[in-house]
């Protein structure tokens, strides 16, 4: 009979099922437990902003700054689908703001509109250019000015506004009745906490700074 002991393989080996033994790589108390998935060396480590819980003891959801890109990606996605279905699948950045700035009484014109944007006459040009083709804006001369147009509605453009304004509004109440009147009190006084600056710039001027954009150039 070996000196080890009937049954006891030589050298101290483990029996199936026995549990992690001394010198084993993987300790008590580790997070990584054989037959885990994550296994060491993985490209996700702890404190990655994409793995809610993840690196922070008792948090349940992701760092403030991913959340708030997500729902704002979230809530444009939705407007989209709400305007495909009130018959304006076209939308696009930056129609609203400029039809929005084109419904003033007397018109504007591309000159106003970029200024208003951020950008040049020319990229304005562009913009509007575009609107006409698809039939949201007209075009207009400006007594003594050969080289200006006065940009107006038309018809459907108004309709795409009222569109967009009751598409809000659907959107609103739809997180509304999910969350609750106080959860949603909740998310504006955080969202006006993060903007109470009394010297924030307005989106415009931030993303021209933070893109180092020159005077000339129009934000992407």
């Amino acid at each position: 009979m070996s000196k080890h002991g009937r049954g006891s393989p030589a050298g101290g080996g483990r029996k199936p099922g026995d549990g992690p033994q001394p010198g084993d790589s993987t300790q008590p108390g580790d997070s990584t437990q054989p037959g885990d998935s994550t296994q060491p060396g993985d490209s996700t480590q702890p404190g990655d902003s994409t793995q809610p819980g993840v690196g922070r003891p008792g948090r349940t959801h992701p760092a403030l700054g991913p959340a708030l890109r997500r729902a704002w990606v979230g809530y444009q996605r939705r407007l989209d689908q709400e305007m495909a279905v009130a018959g304006f699948p076209d939308r696009g950045f930056p129609d609203g703001r400029v039809l929005r700035l084109c419904a003033r009484p007397d018109g504007v014109t591309a000159s106003e509109i970029g200024r208003e944007l951020g950008m040049t006459r020319q990229g304005a040009g562009k913009i509007v250019a575009d609107l006409h083709d698809r039939g949201y804006v007209t075009l207009g001369s400006v007594p003594g000015d050969a080289r200006q147009k006065v940009i107006t509605l038309t018809p459907r453009a108004r309709d795409y506004l009222a569109a967009q304004r009751a598409a809000a509004r659907q959107i609103e109440q739809e997180i509304r009745e999910r969350v609750g009147d106080e959860a949603l009190g909740s998310l504006f006084t955080l969202l006006e906490a993060l903007g109470a600056e009394e010297d924030q710039p307005r989106m415009r001027d931030y993303l021209r700074r933070a893109l180092r954009l020159s005077d000339d150039t129009g934000p992407a």
